[in-house]
Formats: C-alpha cells, structure tokens, sequence
C-alpha cells in the first residue's frame, strides 16, 4: 500500500498532486476501516462497543490533528503528515490482527 501511494504521488504532476492526495487519502481510509472491520469481527459480542468507541475517538483525534497541521503549515505538508499516520495506524492494527493468529 505504502510503495502504491509513493507511486501515485511521484507520477502526479503539480497539478494533479491535490488529486493524487485525495486519492491515497481514500486508500488509506477504506483499508483502516477495513482493518477495524477485520478486528470487529473477531472480537467477541461484549467487546465490539470498545472497538467501535476506539475507532471514533481515532477518527476524531485524526480529524483535530489535521486541522492542526493545516494551520501551521501548507495543506500539502498536512496531507502527507495525515496520510502517514494513518499508515501508521493501518500497521498498527494490521500487526496487531495478524500477530493474534
């Protein structure tokens, strides 16, 4: 996922670099929405409200940090912090998902 991103952002021009970003964005997204989906699925009944409440509270947290950085710096620099936290995250839980096997 990581080297299809830098892919995508290396062959954009700058005109189309606002797209790109917008495109892996999405990418990012749907695959930690993904992940979150995979873990809530083999949680147990009790504990998927935990899982749901994680997701939001990470989701929210994301959105505050985004709106951070794009008051501090250019919204192309926000985009890519944005982009690499989400990596993070997706790592994180893929890691986490796949080490529980």
């Amino acid at each position: 996922m990581t080297q299809y991103a830098a892919t995508l952002l290396a062959s954009a021009d700058e005109s189309n670099s606002l797209r790109a970003q917008k495109q892996i964005r999405t990418l990012w997204e749907t695959e930690l929405d993904s992940l979150y989906s995979e873990w809530l699925q083999r949680a147990p009944v009790e504990g998927q409200g935990a899982i749901i409440a994680a997701q939001g509270t990470y989701m929210n947290d994301l959105a505050v940090q985004e709106t951070v950085l794009q008051q501090q710096c250019d919204e192309e620099t926000a985009s890519l912090q944005i982009d690499a936290e989400l990596a993070r995250q997706c790592a994180s839980l893929c890691s986490m998902l796949h080490h529980e096997q």
